[in-house]
């Protein structure tokens, strides 16, 4: 997983450091958390104008979407993408990505943005394909179930683009789904932009329940089983009231689990 990381971080830079880590990871975690605007919930379109002094409008224009948000919705994307009560190990991956430059004044690096982000919703869809995980050793991931943010559709062309522009094919090869579920995917298309604070204007995010945690727990499990029998830092957790009983407890829930997702991907 962290291999995929940093394949996504070195799409934009050579070099990278904690805060570009951080910043990654709260790119992702706002394309998911922030709230959203469906179509038909506000009544005017938002303006990205090209120039570098377009902060102003775009920060009007936020001020009037707040009156048709939804906020993110918890029970929602457990619904959609947790098909299964044990199985509820999910990835979140966005695109496009700002990396921050090195500040110059007081203002925080995330609003000194590195570059332009593109506008064209198949550059997106291509560089989050890119950038994302798609095989493991030589099998292909699949996808349970995901729910997908798209945020800065005002003008609808991310519809008219997935049916007509063949940005469905595009997006099922980057994100390919079991075939016994026969709606693996739940779009959430917001028509406000992604974060108009930073003339961010659009962004596309996929929270999805992957094959890719398969391998993850086979490695905890056999790490956890390999120092509980030879005992390592096991008096540890008795000075502190954990007992066998809860060792072995907890091996059988994660085995579970592991079967669960085995079986559910066919592996």
């Amino acid at each position: 997983l962290l291999a995929y990381f940093f394949k996504a971080i070195s799409h934009y830079t050579p070099q990278f450091s904690f805060s570009h880590i951080n910043h990654y990871i709260s790119h992702n975690l706002a394309g998911l958390f922030l709230p959203y605007s469906p179509p038909g919930k506000i009544d005017r379109s938002p303006h990205f104008p090209s120039s570098s002094g377009a902060s102003s409008i775009l920060q009007k224009g936020s001020r009037d979407w707040k009156h048709g948000e939804h906020p993110f919705n918890i029970g929602d994307l457990v619904t959609s993408v947790c098909p299964q009560s044990t199985m509820k190990f999910l990835t979140v991956n966005s695109a496009p990505f700002i990396l921050p430059s090195q500040p110059t004044s007081s203002i925080p690096a995330v609003q000194q943005a590195s570059y332009v982000p593109t506008q064209n919703w198949k550059d997106i869809i291509n560089e989050l394909v890119f950038t994302t995980q798609r095989y493991h050793n030589t099998s292909t991931i699949k996808n349970m179930s995901a729910q997908v943010y798209i945020r800065g559709d005002a003008d609808r062309s991310f519809e008219h683009d997935q049916i007509h522009g063949g940005l469905k094919d595009v997006f099922s090869r980057g994100f390919p789904t079991v075939n016994w579920n026969p709606f693996p995917i739940d779009y959430k298309c917001s028509v406000s932009p992604a974060l108009p604070s930073i003339s961010y204007p659009r962004s596309l995010t996929v929270c999805s329940n992957r094959s890719t945690v398969i391998p993850y727990i086979e490695n905890v499990v056999k790490s956890a089983m390999d120092k509980y029998t030879i005992g390592a830092y096991i008096h540890w957790y008795e000075r502190y009231g954990t007992k066998e009983e809860d060792f072995l407890q907890s091996f059988d829930v994660l085995t579970d689990v592991l079967h669960n997702y085995k079986e559910t991907f066919g592996e």
